[in-house]
């Protein structure tokens, strides 16, 4: 009884629904058209679920690069060696350091090599370096420092240097490099800013 009264009530409900949509299709001037059960899918629908399994296949592919022997990579579609490519332990990074009268070290920024972000100004240092060019580095730097005057500590010289890292002792808290090499050296003209 009350299933039938339930199934009564869902019925008129439905109905009314479509007697509603009907009505408003026809002010509209409109053909009503109501889906019969088991009516295929309009073909759009399709389309739009084929094209989509179609773009994350495509997006997918490049990884099939990482288990062939020589691997291509391309820009847009990229398999994103730089992150499943194995480093070397050992890192060479050039940067600057400023020493005071009593020889204590202080790491200096980068913007005090160049302008620009982190990675462009590596950059730049890594060519100069490379070139032979060590000394301009280090005279750009030192004029730098000059004109920050007393908000830097006491820096008297300024050195340019490539230093090796151990990467797994750097990240397990030994920060000091393996090697250093002093590639330039030049004092701070201080006073003259």
């Amino acid at each position: 009884m009350l299933e039938s009264r339930h199934n009564a009530s869902g019925a008129a409900m439905i109905a009314g629904m479509e007697r509603q949509s009907r009505d408003s299709a026809c002010r509209d001037g409109g053909e009503v058209q109501t889906p019969l059960p088991g009516t295929p899918t309009p073909p759009r629908t399709w389309l739009a679920s084929v094209f989509s399994v179609a773009l994350l296949l495509v997006v997918a592919s490049p990884v099939v690069e990482n288990w062939k022997a020589e691997p291509f990579d391309d820009f847009p579609l990229s398999y994103f060696p730089m992150f499943s490519r194995e480093t070397a332990d050992d890192q060479r990074v050039t940067y600057l350091i400023g020493l005071n009268p009593s020889g204590e070290r202080y790491l200096l920024p980068y913007g005090y090599a160049g302008r620009g972000g982190m990675n462009q100004v590596r950059k730049q240092m890594n060519k100069l370096v490379g070139q032979g060019d060590a000394s301009k580095l280090c005279e750009t730097a030192a004029s730098r420092v000059n004109r920050q005057g007393s908000r830097l500590p006491e820096i008297r010289t300024v050195e340019v240097i490539t230093g090796r890292f151990s990467l797994s002792g750097y990240f397990t808290g030994t920060e000091i490099p393996t090697v250093e090499n002093v590639r330039a050296r030049c004092s701070v003209a201080r006073g003259r800013s």
